[in-house]
């Protein structure tokens, strides 16, 4: 909730993902769209370091062993009852290496993203 709520703070995020963009063209929502990918990518590098589980390119042959860590590595395909198996990487998968959200200040976790901004006139 709080990553999401930074998202917002930063890059309006939720602020698009809710927009009906239907009405706009793509040359419209190319550059929305950027500048909320710039903001938000760059908040996201400060607060929470995401790597690759695998480093090797995507299309790689891969040796999944025995005594995998199936949270970090989904096996599909025609896969036989046990490891370890070899396949192609799809995906690199994503692993958080750092974490560091700012403190609460003592706040209670609230369902609340983003404030309602209201401008006295």
């Amino acid at each position: 909730m709080r990553l999401l709520a930074l998202f917002q703070d930063s890059g309006r995020l939720i602020d698009f993902l809710k927009e009906d963009i239907s009405s706009f063209t793509d040359e419209e929502v190319g550059a929305c769209a950027r500048k909320i990918h710039q903001e938000c990518s760059k908040t996201l590098e400060e607060l929470v370091t995401i790597r690759p589980v695998y480093s090797e390119e995507e299309g790689a042959l891969i040796n999944v062993a025995l005594g995998y860590n199936p949270t970090e590595v989904k096996v599909v395909g025609k896969v036989s009852k046990n490891p370890p198996f070899q396949g192609v990487l799809v995906h690199k998968g994503w692993k958080a290496h750092k974490l560091s959200l700012p403190k609460q200040n003592g706040k209670a976790l609230s369902a609340i993203l983003a404030q309602a901004e209201i401008e006295v006139r």
